[in-house]
C-alpha cells in the first residue's frame, strides 16, 4: 500500500521516493477504507445507501497511479449517456490529466492512461477482447450483468510491480445485477456493526455505522471485499444538502430501506412486490396420489436448463411448485437423464410442458434433424425404461404468441397476492431469484432479461399451461380456471 504523507497542509502519495500529489482526499470512515482495500484484495465493492461518496471515490482511485508508466485502467458505465455524466465529472477533478475525446481517454504526461467505456448490450463486451488493463473500475456495478462483469475480469491483468490487478465496483441494491453482486459481495463479506446504533436528532432518523468484515477468499484463492456506505457517512452533504436527505426520507418505506439505510434486502425496480416468504415459502409435504403433478421446462445450453415440479390441490386450486432441476452446459441427454430419475420416483406426472423454442432442430437446413423436444423425449424415454419404470407421458407446448410474457408475469403476481400459489423449501434457486427480478426499461409490465430469471421462466410456463382453461382459450387471451371456495388444511393432506 502506498503512503499517504501530508505537507504543508496538503496531502500525497509517497512512490519510490517522490511525493505525488493526491488529488482526492477521502473522508473518514468508508472513503477511507475503500481507498486502503484497493491493491489488497482481487474484487473490491463499495456500495450501499446513496449518498455515500461512491463516485468521487472511484473517479479519484482511476488515477491514483497515473504517474506509472505502463499503467491502463478502464472507467466502465452501462449506457453511453451515464458514461457522458461520468466524464464530466472527472474531468473537474483530473485537472492534471489530458482529455482525448477522440479516444474516450484521459492521458497522464507520464503516459498512464484512463479510458472511459460503456457496455450496454452483453454483446458489447467482446469491443474489449484482447484488451489489457490493471484496474477496470465499474460505476453502478448493479446495473451490469454477471455475464459481462465475468468477461471483463479476462482483461484485468498487471505486470507492472507496483499495481495489483483489481477489479473494483461501486453501487446501490437494485438493477439486473442485484443478486449476483449481493450473492458475490455482501453476503459473503458481512459488515460490522461499530458499537450501537446513532440518532440524529436533526434529521430525526436512527442509522447504524458499519465497517468491513473479513476479506472473503474463494475455493480459488481469489479474494473479495465490501465496503457498506450511508449518506450519513458523507459530511459534504449532511453539512451541505440537508434536502437531499430529506427526499430519501420521504421516499415510500421499501424504497427507503434501500436508499437511506442501504438494505440489500429490498430495492427499487423489484418486479414481485407482492413476494413475502413468510406467506409464500412452505414446509416440505407429502403428496396426496390424487392430486395431479406437472414438470415445466425452460431450455438453456451455456445458460440453465430448468425443471420446476408443481402440484394442484384438486379441492381448491392451490398451485405449489415442490422441486426444481438446474443445470447448464449440458447436453440434452444429461438433462433427460437427471428429469428422468425425479420422474421415476413420482407416483405419476401428468403433463410435461416444454417451452416453445425446443421445437427447433439442431440443424435448421435439414429437415431431417430431430426437433429438440423430439430428442428430449427420446432420450427421457430410454432412460425411463433403463430404471425399468416405463411411463407413459404427455408433453405439451407452454403458450406462446404476443403477449404471453406480460400475461404469465402477471398470472404469477396475482397468484402471489391472492394468494394460491406456494414454493416449498425444496425449490432454493426459485426462492433465491424469483424477488430480485426487475422491471423491463423498455416494458415495465415485463421482467428484465438477466442470468437469474430461468427459474421464473419455467415457472411461468407451468402456471399459465397449468391455470389456462382450455375450452375458453380465444386467440392470444386466456381466461383462467376458477378455484373452489373450499379449503383443506394440511392435517387433511397428510391422511390422505
Amino acid at each position: 500500500m502506498n503512503n499517504i504523507v501530508e505537507k504543508d497542509g496538503k496531502r500525497f502519495v509517497e512512490h519510490e521516493g517522490l511525493l505525488v500529489p493526491l488529488l482526492f482526499a477521502p473522508l473518514e470512515g468508508p472513503q477511507t477504507w475503500f481507498m486502503e482495500y484497493e491493491g489488497q484484495t482481487d474484487n473490491l465493492f463499495y456500495g450501499g445507501a446513496r449518498g455515500g461518496g461512491k463516485t468521487e471515490c472511484l473517479i479519484a482511485l482511476a488515477a491514483k497511479y497515473g504517474h506509472i508508466p505502463g499503467y491502463r485502467c478502464l472507467y466502465m458505465r452501462r449506457t453511453h449517456p451515464r458514461l457522458i455524466q461520468s466524464v464530466e465529472r472527472a474531468r473537474m477533478v483530473l485537472t492534471n490529466m489530458g482529455w482525448r475525446p477522440s479516444e474516450n481517454s484521459f492521458k497522464h504526461e507520464s503516459g498512464a492512461i484512463i479510458r472511459y467505456g460503456h457496455c450496454q448490450y452483453e454483446a458489447d463486451r467482446f469491443n474489449y477482447q484482447g484488451h489489457e488493463y490493471q484496474k477496470i473500475l465499474f460505476d453502478e456495478l448493479t446495473e451490469f450483468t454477471k455475464k459481462i462483469y465475468e468477461f471483463m475480469a479476462t482483461c484485468c491483468r498487471s505486470t507492472i510491480p507496483d499495481i495489483k490487478a483489481q477489479m473494483i465496483g461501486t453501487g446501490n441494491p437494485g438493477g439486473v445485477g442485484h443478486l449476483w453482486v449481493k450473492k458475490m459481495y455482501v453476503d459473503r463479506c458481512k459488515p460490522v456493526p461499530i458499537g450501537g446504533k446513532v440518532y440524529n436528532e436533526e434529521f430525526d432518523v436512527t442509522w447504524q455505522p458499519e465497517a468491513p468484515g473479513k476479506v472473503y477468499t474463494d475455493e480459488e484463492g481469489l479474494t473479495y471485499q465490501f465496503v457498506p456506505a450511508k449518506v450519513f457517512d458523507n459530511k459534504y452533504i449532511i453539512e451541505n444538502d440537508k434536502a437531499y436527505v430529506l427526499r430519501l426520507k420521504k421516499l415510500p418505506q421499501e424504497v427507503r430501506k434501500a436508499h437511506l439505510d442501504g438494505s440489500w434486502d429490498v430495492f427499487v425496480g423489484q418486479f414481485f412486490g407482492e413476494w413475502n416468504p413468510k406467506v409464500h415459502v412452505v414446509d416440505s409435504f407429502k403428496i396426496p396420489l390424487n392430486w395431479p403433478r406437472y414438470v415445466s421446462l425452460d431450455f438453456g445450453s451455456s445458460a440453465p436448463f430448468v425443471g420446476m415440479f408443481h402440484t394442484v390441490d384438486p379441492y381448491t386450486g392451490e398451485l405449489y411448485t415442490y422441486d426444481e432441476y438446474w443445470a447448464k452446459g449440458q447436453s440434452l441427454r444429461y438433462h433427460a437423464a437427471q428429469i428422468a430419475l425425479r420422474v421415476a420416483n413420482e407416483p405419476k406426472i401428468d403433463m410435461i410442458i416444454y417451452p416453445h423454442d425446443m421445437h427447433r432442430r439442431f440443424s435448421k437446413e435439414d429437415a431431417d434433424f430431430e426437433t429438440m423436444i423430439d430428442t428430449f423425449k427420446r432420450h427421457l424415454t430410454e432412460e425411463l425404461d433403463k430404471l425399468k419404470k416405463p411411463k407413459h407421458l404427455r408433453f405439451d407446448k407452454a403458450v406462446s404468441g404476443p403477449n404471453t410474457r406480460v400475461m404469465g408475469w402477471n398470472l404469477m403476481r396475482e397468484a402471489l397476492a391472492e394468494p394460491w400459489w406456494r414454493i416449498t423449501k425444496d425449490c432454493k434457486m426459485l426462492i433465491q431469484t424469483l424477488p430480485y427480478l426487475i422491471h423491463d426499461e423498455k416494458n415495465p409490465d415485463d421482467v428484465q432479461e438477466c442470468d437469474e430469471d430461468h427459474w421464473a421462466e419455467a415457472s411461468r410456463n407451468g402456471l399459465v399451461h397449468i391455470k389456462r382453461s382450455p375450452t375458453e382459450t380465444k386467440g392470444n387471451k386466456y381466461e383462467f380456471k376458477k378455484k373452489p371456495q373450499r379449503r383443506m388444511t394440511r392435517k387433511h393432506w397428510m391422511v390422505m
